[in-house]
């Protein structure tokens, strides 16, 4: 079964370019689920209330579970800015294959960098609901790590993504007796 690397943060904080990183480094099989494509696809009858938003998670879990399931590993690109959401995607990937991590950056770092020109459009009044400004986003309580993009190069951020994501492999196989199953076939 493969895994999920689910990357959230808010808009503009690198949640993509990390996944393309990171698909280089550890995953060159992985496919990368990015919640705007979604939104052009599969979920283009979801608008953005926060039913709609819920959906919009509940479903790019499923996606990732399908991959999963046929061996394929994952890294999904979904802001998901409520606890409750990520709880619910971890639920739906099944929690031994789901690895969070917490792409963080400072409110003016992200006005500064804009890449979508959305706090450009929020600041001018043409959109509200604004992830991080007037709509909540809350800071996942427990990430297998946290990566500060701000402080960091995106680069950088995903060579530490992938050293703690190699050590939850590790610790995964390890736990769950894999890797010992693994060396007794070996030794055979």
């Amino acid at each position: 079964m493969g895994n999920t690397i689910w990357l959230t943060g808010l808009s503009g904080s690198g949640k993509t370019t990390l996944a393309k990183y990171l698909e280089h480094f550890i995953m060159t099989e992985a496919i990368i689920i990015d919640g705007d494509d979604l939104r052009k696809g599969v979920n283009a009858d979801l608008g953005f209330s926060m039913e709609d938003r819920n959906k919009n998670v509940e479903r790019a879990a499923h996606v990732c579970t399908l991959f999963n399931k046929n061996n394929l590993n994952v890294i999904a690109c979904i802001m998901s800015p409520l606890e409750e959401q990520r709880l619910k995607a971890k639920e739906i990937i099944g929690k031994d294959n789901f690895f969070l991590v917490y792409v963080s950056c400072d409110l003016d770092t992200l006005r500064k960098r804009d890449p979508k020109g959305l706090y450009a459009k929020y600041d001018a009044g043409e959109i509200t609901n604004m992830v991080g400004i007037d709509l909540p986003y809350q800071v996942p309580t427990e990430p297998n790590i946290v990566v500060n993009t701000a402080v960091f190069e995106l680069y950088d951020c995903a060579q530490m993504i992938s050293t703690s994501y190699n050590k939850w492999i590790l610790n995964k196989y390890t736990t769950h007796g894999h890797f010992n199953q693994i060396q007794s076939q070996r030794s055979k």
